[in-house]
């Protein structure tokens, strides 16, 4: 597959556990958004993007939300962003 994946992991800022059932956002210049949830590992994985530029956020309830900005998704690579809640 041409496209490009952008995956991570996602744990408590406190504890350093994986948490699970993050939403992860990811939005495109454009506007264009897909959105996952982390598995029991604290994981997330998104995969068939198109090349470029994406925010990427994390959010669960009772904590903060984390992002990150301008995250470079390359095709036929895998980018990983991981979040401390």
């Amino acid at each position: 597959a041409d496209g490009a994946t952008l995956r991570g992991r996602v744990v408590d800022f406190a504890t350093a556990r994986p948490l699970a059932g993050v939403e992860v956002t990811l939005t495109t210049r454009d506007g264009g958004r897909r959105v996952v949830r982390t598995d029991a590992a604290g994981e997330f994985a998104v995969g068939d993007l198109p090349e470029g530029l994406y925010d990427v956020s994390a959010v669960l309830e009772g904590f903060v939300r984390a992002a990150e900005p301008r995250v470079r998704a390359v095709a036929r690579a895998a980018t990983t962003v991981d979040f401390a809640l």
